[in-house]
């Protein structure tokens, strides 16, 4: 009885906080996809560029080269997460408002 009680009481909380976290997630999903486009090209660029710093041998630029890129690849893995996070929460709360 009581358990149905917190879920009335709750559930104007939850289901905008349900609806808030899909739309969150969806514009990073969004964003994310449009950004893998967008930095494809400039990315490989990046790489070949790499390539070129190391039969030069110049280090430094090799490894400046290599943040770039990693701060590039970084930005889609974090946006992945953030986004599989909105789902799990989004998931719980929603079984927990269907669970008898």
């Amino acid at each position: 009885m009581s358990r149905v009680l917190v879920k009335i009481l709750l559930a104007p909380i939850i289901l905008p906080m349900i609806i808030v976290m899909s739309l969150l997630s969806l514009m990073i999903t969004i964003v994310a996809s449009v950004y893998e486009n967008v930095a494809g090209l400039p990315m490989k660029l990046v790489g070949i560029c790499i390539l070129l710093a190391l039969f030069t041998k110049s280090w430094l630029a090799a490894v400046l080269f290599g943040i770039i890129l990693a701060m590039g690849y970084l930005v889609v893995i974090l946006a992945a997460f953030v986004s599989s996070l909105l789902d799990v929460g989004r998931n719980s709360l929603a079984t927990f408002m269907l669970s008898r």
